[in-house]
């Protein structure tokens, strides 16, 4: 044993970490319980309550109490493990009765307040079984929610916004269950009740106190918070008028939201901005979600105990895909995944799994999507939680046109079509014109198209824009000449550049079909440089490589034609070489040429060692020197020939 002396307490450890098993595991317990007792005595605080909990053998009072008043001096302090932490070893040590009940009580609202809830689950029959009391039926009605018991949720919701509220208390556990009411009913997809509820909810908070002080219980004194119940009510009511389509309710609710939640940070906020950017979505606002989440994303790590903490993460990272920045995208989705699992709301974890194969996807990795599209699937139902419903789909329908595949692309958007929700923003649709038009089927194209436009749905450009598309279905039609003219209009359309991944389709789409149809060679290389931009920065690799394949064969058709001038130097060599070649006669390096050609520096090395040899040249230098010489010779030629 070891002992020193730091900031005047004397510390007796082993010599070694490594020995401290070995030399506890020789302690009987009687030495250890002697060891704590004397540690309580000599310590104070935090430590020495933990020594008097290890020491104590017997029931006692004092102690529960005092670690229930530390679990809620914890709580308040941010610290909800060492909360939870206190209040499990006050109940472990209550003596059976009142004692007893109250540290079950005390330690179910702690989980309620920390949303740590997974830490009581076994105390749930416990917990059940406590005398009936508006207390206990708030604790159950949370278990009940998480547990999967939804009607056993309902039913204790509903008996408690009906019992009489009298003391500060009873109103303050009712401003809470009031919020809590639509959160469930929409558990059970009645949306329509749920905003039924809205107005008795609004009541029943604008009765409850504000200040903590009037409230006797110091258990309860943190739910004294009708601010964060309202915006908790709002944004609830706010998903729920989604989903009914009640148009007349969302605007106002928006506004309110607005005014509440201001400079406010808490869980609370959390929970309203991540709904309220749900809603952002579906109505095609992507600029304003993404503030909201942004926001939310921040606030999370100081309020992880809000309820959407695990969707403002996924919800995000949908968002960051939709707008092009796919790194960021994959890398918060698949924190998602990890952090659902650490979380009571296990609903997160497979809509995580499916938004976190979009950017796989896009870059054609099969296998990693099959794996999580398969896992995500197999979610137990009482946990598997809701978004877009569309997403699973969407990435089966974009792997398989990365992959070049357009009946697997074609029949994704069927299976998604047979499980779409109301709230759907029919993706799937957008995905299912593009595959109709690849594989010829204009009639079917054009009726797909016409439901684009219809404005009893909720499509949105999110995964193409509207001209985009009926560029595609004109070219299905044969009309090149419009489709050509209705895909370049979409690269104008300012609402398509908020997406730059689809917009980059489109580009090449333009491109593409410009070159079959003998455009401007040098509109269809700077179309198809575009596409390539956006391509190679999100890591799109097959359609990176249908850009280079259309810049390859502009290249040979431009090398064909040089070829029959007098005096090429560059003529014994192949495309690739000239290519290489004019970008170091322009000064690039080898690492600029390996990026612009979408090949590795090694292979651009390997080129410049062949160029070299066939046009017998020593250096870079003499190379450019060549390359100025031969532009002087072919314009002394096209000048003749002008004259």
């Amino acid at each position: 044993m070891r002992s020193t002396e730091r900031d005047g307490v004397v510390w007796v450890e082993p010599a070694h970490a490594i020995l401290a098993d070995a030399l506890t595991s020789e302690l009987t317990v009687q030495r250890r319980v002697e060891i704590h007792r004397v540690a309580a005595a000599v310590l104070t605080g935090h430590r020495a309550l933990r020594h008097r909990v290890e020491a104590a053998d017997q029931a006692d009072p004092t102690l529960v109490a005092e670690l229930l008043a530390a679990s809620r001096l914890a709580a308040d302090r941010g610290q909800a493990d060492q909360a939870m932490s206190y209040a499990r070893s006050a109940v472990h040590l209550a003596a059976a009765g009142a004692e007893h009940e109250r540290a079950l009580i005390e330690i179910g609202l702690l989980a309620m307040r920390t949303r740590q809830h997974e830490r009581i689950f076994d105390l749930a029959p416990a917990i059940e079984a406590l005398p009936a009391s508006v207390v206990r039926d708030v604790v159950l009605l949370e278990l009940r929610t998480l547990t999967g018991d939804i009607p056993g949720a309902l039913a204790l919701a509903l008996a408690l916004e009906a019992a009489p509220a009298v003391t500060p208390e009873e109103r303050a556990i009712r401003a809470h269950v009031a919020e809590a009411i639509p959160k469930v009913l929409m558990a059970m997809r009645d949306f329509p009740a749920a905003l039924d509820h809205l107005e008795i909810g609004r009541q029943h908070i604008e009765e409850a106190p504000s200040d903590p002080d009037e409230l006797n219980d110091p258990a309860l004194r943190w739910l004294a918070q009708p601010r964060d119940d309202l915006m908790r009510l709002l944004g609830w009511s706010l998903t729920a008028s989604l989903h009914s389509r009640r148009v007349d309710l969302i605007g106002s609710l928006i506004a309110e939201l607005d005014t509440l939640l201001g400079t406010t940070e808490s869980a609370a906020a959390v929970d309203a901005l991540v709904t309220r950017a749900r809603v952002f979505i579906f109505m095609g606002d992507i600029g304003r979600a993404r503030d909201d989440l942004a926001r939310a994303n921040v606030l999370v790590h100081r309020f992880p105990s809000s309820w959407t903490a695990g969707f403002a993460r996924t919800i995000y990272a949908h968002v960051l895909f939709l707008v092009g920045e796919w790194d960021e995208s994959v890398t918060l989705a698949d924190a998602a995944v990890a952090l659902a699992l650490d979380e009571t709301d296990l609903s997160g974890w497979p809509i995580a799994l499916t938004v976190s194969t979009l950017v796989r996807a896009g870059r054609g990795e099969s296998s990693a999507v099959d794996e999580r599209l398969t896992s995500a699937s197999q979610a137990k139902l009482s946990i598997a939680g809701s978004y877009d419903g569309d997403i699973p789909h969407l990435a089966r329908a974009e792997l398989a046109r990365a992959l070049g595949r357009p009946d697997a692309q074609l029949a994704a958007t069927e299976s998604a079509e047979a499980g779409a929700i109301g709230a759907s923003s029919l993706g799937w649709l957008t995905y299912r014109i593009d595959a109709l038009a690849t594989l010829g089927r204009a009639d079917e194209a054009r009726a797909a198209f016409a439901l684009c436009t219809d404005p009893q749905r909720l499509w949105r450009p999110f995964y193409g824009s509207l001209g985009w598309l009926e560029g595609r279905v004109l070219e299905a039609e044969g009309d090149l000449g419009a489709a050509t003219a209705a895909y370049r209009a979409s690269l104008s359309d300012p609402g398509s550049a908020r997406f730059p991944f689809p917009h980059a389709i489109a580009a090449f789409d333009a491109a593409r079909l410009l070159a079959a149809t003998g455009g401007d060679t040098a509109t269809v290389r700077a179309l198809a440089e575009q596409a390539s931009e956006t391509f190679r920065r999100v890591g799109a690799a097959a359609y990176l490589e249908r850009c280079a394949r259309l810049l390859d064969d502009l290249a040979d058709a431009g090398a064909s034609e040089t070829r029959t001038e007098p005096g090429d130097p560059f003529a014994p060599l192949t495309t690739r070489e000239r290519q290489v070649a004019h970008a170091i006669a322009a000064g690039m390096t080898n690492k600029e040429i390996a990026e612009r050609l979408y090949v590795s520096v090694t292979t651009v090395n390997f080129h410049v060692r062949n160029i070299l040899a066939k046009l017998e040249l020593t250096s870079r230098r003499d190379l450019r020197k060549l390359s100025v010489a031969s532009r002087g010779l072919r314009t002394t030629g096209l000048r003749r020939v002008s004259r």
